[in-house]
């Protein structure tokens, strides 16, 4: 069975269009290409389509399958909205020391979108049939009957124009949002790679700047052993702990109220090498402390080093995600357009009622020959949107 993107396809082909052709521009070719054709032939032919099984059928299948996907994006969504918040969640900085872009709040604007343009436009299905039900039901009556008033049929038809071209640039609309938000969809892959490259980044300037750290620490830690080493063979030297014992006790005593003001040199000179040696074993202490914080920071950002890159694996991952719902909100925005532009075909015919054509010819235009085919068709169509949208509504699950 043919999908919308096949049908799509199918068009963009046979007049002689590249694939990636905007559905707009394809349907204004081919609006361009059917205004040069003989336009009886034309309402024939699409009469004779609309009335097909085989057309009712594909339409049948085709909104189906929009709507069975629905639940299917709601789904893809959510699991990519999940790692984004995942990653949002370690806090990542970027290189030069700031916050990377949190992923998750624009996906959110995206998911959120997507469930109000599903919800609204289920709602506006139901309006727009219910007035190709109004056309069938009242306006094709008064055509096909010469006993009602022309200029009651006229004046009814350029009311219910009014009401159909405000309707008919609703689903203008609509094809417009539901694109738009496909491309942002689809600008979203761009959008995680940058944000895990500066989170990359950042990871690596702050484990290069921690390892420095821990090189330099390393390198004060060898200096104070190297020092304390020296305090020892010069404690020897001097006569052992005893004398130390001595200076500790008897000399330092005295000087401690004056310690702030005695330079280095003179506290050595006086209080000899065990003195010099508690304060390097001091310093040693602190340093062998901030080492240990070095390397527990380093463990650290080389754990969220490890979480990242199984992070960029999966959201790299997803990506085949956010394309199938970037497909399938396309295919959203082309039967809104389809919608708008067969509502522009039944406002051609509206518009006869406002020139000075012969009553044969306004009644003819208005009644079922082909205006009437194409609400009836629509009313079905539309029929089943709102129907099969409303039973999967993505926000009822």
């Amino acid at each position: 069975m043919s999908t919308l993107s096949e049908t799509h396809a199918t068009f963009a082909k046979a007049l002689d269009l590249p694939l990636d052709t905007p559905s707009e521009k394809i349907a204004e070719q081919f609006n361009t290409v059917v205004a040069k054709l003989d336009h009886e032939k034309v309402e024939r032919a699409m009469k004779s389509t609309f009335d097909s099984k085989e057309f009712k059928d594909f339409i049948e299948a085709e909104i189906r399958e929009l709507a069975k996907h629905t639940l299917d994006v709601k789904k893809r969504f959510e699991t990519i909205r999940n790692d984004l918040d995942l990653f949002d969640g370690k806090k990542y900085k970027k290189k030069d020391g700031s916050d990377v872009e949190t992923l998750k709040p624009g996906w959110e604007a995206l998911y959120n979108t997507y469930l109000s343009l599903v919800k609204s436009s289920t709602d506006e299905a139901r309006e727009l049939k219910a007035l190709c039900d109004e056309y069938v039901e009242m306006i094709v009556p008064m055509a096909k009957d010469k006993g009602s008033s022309l200029d009651d049929l006229i004046k009814y038809a350029e009311d219910y124009r009014d009401r159909t071209q405000v309707h008919g640039t609703k689903a203008q609309w609509y094809a417009t949002e539901f694109e738009k938000l496909r491309l942002g969809v689809e600008a979203y892959p761009n959008k995680i790679d940058l944000a895990i490259g500066d989170a990359e980044a950042g990871l690596d300037e702050q484990i290069k700047v921690v390892k420095k750290k821990i090189s330099d620490v390393e390198l004060k830690i060898a200096e104070q052993n190297a020092f304390i080493s020296r305090c020892e063979l010069t404690e020897k030297a001097a006569g052992g702990a005893a004398i130390g014992s001595v200076i500790l006790g008897n000399v330092f005593p005295v000087l401690a109220p004056l310690a702030g003001l005695v330079l280095l040199g003179s506290l050595l000179s006086i209080a000899g090498a065990e003195i010099a040696m508690a304060i390097k074993k001091a310093q040693l202490n602190t340093s062998l402390s901030e080492l240990s914080s070095l390397k527990r920071d380093l463990f650290n950002l080389e754990c969220k080093q490890k979480e990242l890159a199984a992070l960029k694996s999966k959201l790299q991952g997803s990506k085949g995600d956010i394309q199938f719902i970037a497909q399938k909100i396309g295919a959203l925005a082309n039967f809104w357009h389809a919608v708008f532009s067969d509502a522009e075909l039944v406002l051609k015919k509206l518009k006869l009622a406002k020139t000075n054509a012969s009553e044969f010819t306004v009644r003819q235009a208005l009644g079922t020959r082909m205006a009437g085919d194409i609400y009836i068709s629509m009313s079905d169509v539309l029929g089943l949107y709102a129907g099969q949208l409303n039973e999967l509504n993505p926000e009822k699950k």
